[in-house]
C-alpha cells in the first residue's frame, strides 16, 4: 500500500525540475498559505531558509538572515558573537558527506511589537556511502531563536541549540563537537530552559491570532515540548479533566518490555504521571510530530499525527535505499475539544508503525496535511482507521 504512495510521489518528482528545488518551493508555498499571521509567515520562511543553508553549507546566505550582532549558544560548540562567528559555530566540522539531510518539525512562533521567539525540533542525517553500504550519523536537537525586526525586516538575533540525541557514526565529529554525556541531565549543560525560553513563556501575548488548525497543531507541540523539556505544567495546560490515553500498543516497542508501564490512563493526574515516567528513559526525549490529517467539526476535532524519528527505527538499518527515505515510527490519533475558547486534548491513542517513505534529501519540512496528502491514506487503510 505504501508502494502506491511511492509511485505517486515519484510521478510528482519527475514533473519537477532536476534537483528537487521546485518540489521544495511548492511545499514552502503550501506552508506560507497555511500560516495566518504575516509575521509568522515571514519567520517561517527565514527559518526554512536558515535550515536549507545549514543543509547545503551555504553560510554566505545564512549571514543575510542574521543580525550583525547575532549571538549563538550551541551545546556542541559553545558561545559565539557576531554573524560571522555564529556561522562558524554552526558549520559542519566533519568530512564532505554523500548524504546530508535536515528536516524540522514542531515549528512555533510568537511575536510582539518588533520581537519574536521561535522554536522547532530538527533531525539530521549525514552519511558516507560506498558501492554497497552506507555509514550514517544521525542526531537531533532543538532550535530556540530570538528575532528582531530591523529596518522592517525580521532577523535572527539569538540562536540557542541543544543536542537531544546522537546515534551512529559519531566519529565524523567526536573530536570537534561536545557530544552527549548520557550520565548527566540533558546530556550536557542545556542552552535552552523551556520554562523561560519556550515561545509561550518568552512572549506570553502573541500579536497575531491563529486559525483553529494552527492552535490544534500547537496543542500537540505543547504536550511534546512540555514532556521533553520536563515542563509538565505546559503539558497539563492542554489536557481536559477527563483526558484518556490509550498506550496499550506501546508495549510492543517499549525498550524494557514491561507490560505494566504501557496501558490505558484516565484523568489529568494519571496522564501526567505516565508522561513523567517516560522522561527518565534518555537524557533528553525528542518527540517529532507532523500532521497528516485534521478534521474540525465545530468545537470538536480529530487529528492524526505521525512520529518520524531517525534514531527509532527498531530492528531496521539504513541501507542504500532507506538512507534516502523518511522513517515513520508511530501514529497518534488525538481527539480535541474547545473549552472556554481554548483547544484541549481529550483522548490520545498510540499506534506503532515502521515505514520508510520516499521523501527526497532536499525536503526540509513535511506535514502530509499541508503538503498534499501523498502518503497518509495507504497507512490509514493499513491500520483500519476511520
Amino acid at each position: 500500500m505504501v508502494e502506491d504512495a511511492y509511485h505517486f510521489f515519484i510521478t510528482i518528482c519527475a514533473a519537477s525540475v532536476s534537483g528537487g528545488m521546485e518540489v521544495i518551493m511548492n511545499y514552502l508555498e503550501n506552508y506560507l498559505n497555511y500560516y495566518t499571521g504575516e509575521n509568522r509567515k515571514q519567520i517561517f520562511k527565514i527559518f526554512f531558509d536558515f535550515i536549507n543553508c545549514l543543509r547545503t553549507n551555504d553560510y554566505d546566505t545564512m549571514k543575510t538572515l542574521l543580525s550583525d550582532d547575532c549571538i549563538a549558544d550551541i551545546s556542541m560548540t559553545g558561545h559565539f558573537e557576531g554573524a560571522g562567528q555564529v556561522c562558524e559555530g554552526l558549520s559542519w566540522p566533519g568530512p564532505k558527506m554523500d548524504v546530508q539531510r535536515i528536516t524540522f518539525s514542531s515549528f512555533v512562533c510568537r511575536t510582539h511589537d518588533c520581537e519574536a521567539r521561535q522554536c522547532a525540533y530538527t533531525q539530521h542525517l549525514y552519511a558516507l556511502e560506498d558501492e554497497k553500504n552506507v555509514f550514517p550519523f544521525t542526531f537531533g536537537g532543538e532550535f530556540n531563536n530570538s528575532y528582531r525586526k530591523i529596518n522592517g525586516q525580521w532577523k535572527i538575533s539569538h540562536i540557542r541549540y541543544d543536542l537531544m540525541y546522537e546515534d551512529g557514526n559519531n566519529s565524523y565529529v567526536k573530536d570537534k563537537w561536545k557530544l552527549m554525556d548520557y550520565g548527566v541531565f540533558y546530556g550536557h549543560t542545556p542552552m535552552i530552559n523551556e520554562e523561560l525560553d519556550a515561545p509561550w513563556f518568552a512572549i506570553p501575548i502573541d500579536d497575531e491570532p491563529q486559525s483553529d488548525a494552527e492552535q490544534i497543531f500547537e496543542v500537540e507541540f505543547k504536550n511534546n515540548i512540555g514532556q521533553d523539556g520536563n515542563v509538565f505544567h505546559l503539558s497539563q495546560s492542554i489536557y481536559t479533566d477527563d483526558i484518556a490515553l490509550d498506550f496499550s500498543n506501546h508495549k510492543n516497542v517499549n525498550k524494557n518490555y514491561s507490560v505494566k508501564s504501557d496501558s490505558n490512563y484516565y484523568g489529568r493526574k494519571a496522564a501526567a504521571n505516565f508522561f513523567k515516567a517516560k522522561s527518565h528513559k534518555e537524557a533528553r526525549l525528542q518527540h517529532i510530530a507532523s500532521m497528516v490529517e485534521l478534521k474540525i467539526n465545530g468545537n470538536t476535532a480529530r487529528a492524526y499525527m505521525m512520529r518520524s524519528e531517525y534514531h527509532r527505527i527498531k530492528n531496521n538499518i539504513y541501507n542504500k535505499k532507506t538512507i534516502h527515505e523518511h522513517p515513520v515510527v508511530a501514529l497518534h490519533q488525538i481527539d480535541f475539544v474547545k473549552e472556554e475558547n481554548q483547544w484541549k486534548m481529550k483522548r490520545m491513542s498510540y499506534y506503532p508503525i515502521m515505514e520508510f517513505l520516499p521523501i527526497g534529501d532536499d525536503c526540509i519540512c513535511f506535514d502530509d496535511y499541508i503538503c498534499g496528502d501523498q502518503f497518509w491514506q495507504p497507512i490509514k487503510k493499513q491500520l483500519h482507521l476511520n
